[in-house]
């Protein structure tokens, strides 16, 4: 979610196709109104009062999946943030695969609604040693705190690992 910018809270969603744009007015009534909510279509360039369809990647903002195995991976999580170090809106999220790698894209306009870039592989973690031998030896539920950072030129990333461990990873931009 991104509030404060016009009046708007303006939600992010994801499937299998990309992610999907929504906003509502900033009010407490609005939040719990589907009925005060605009879909944003990529393809029209415009708010409409209908959602996308579940894999319609049509109207997406931002269009991505990669094949793994044959199997498309989909955004698992992941954050959005005015940088001010970049001076763009940035978008880091971490897809559904097992390798839990972060990735990164950013507004080319500052505009939240795009266009984006392409995504581009930012890092991916090792998953601790202790997880190898256990049922869910991976790392998921990928964020970004930039906050940390009043400058942006760096970033806190965190991610959880076989459902035990929470790590934290700082990156420098260069």
């Amino acid at each position: 979610m991104v509030a404060g910018i016009d009046g708007y809270l303006y939600l992010f969603g994801a499937d299998l196709s990309g992610v999907k744009l929504a906003r509502t007015p900033d009010t407490p009534t609005s939040i719990a109104d589907r009925n005060q909510y605009d879909y944003y279509n990529s393809a029209s360039g415009g708010w409409q009062k209908q959602p996308l369809a579940k894999g319609n990647a049509n109207g997406n903002i931002l269009n991505w999946s990669t094949d793994f195995f044959g199997k498309k991976l989909g955004i698992f999580s992941g954050d959005i943030w005015f940088d001010p170090y970049h001076q763009t809106t940035m978008m880091v999220f971490m897809d559904s695969g097992v390798d839990g790698q972060f990735w990164f894209s950013y507004a080319t306009n500052n505009n939240l609604a795009g266009p984006w870039t392409t995504p581009v592989s930012l890092w991916t973690p090792d998953v601790p040693a202790a997880c190898k031998n256990q049922s869910t030896p991976w790392n998921y539920a990928g964020h970004a705190h930039p906050g940390w950072d009043a400058s942006g030129k760096t970033l806190l990333l965190s991610y959880s690992s076989c459902t035990q461990y929470v790590s934290f990873a700082k990156l420098t931009w260069t």
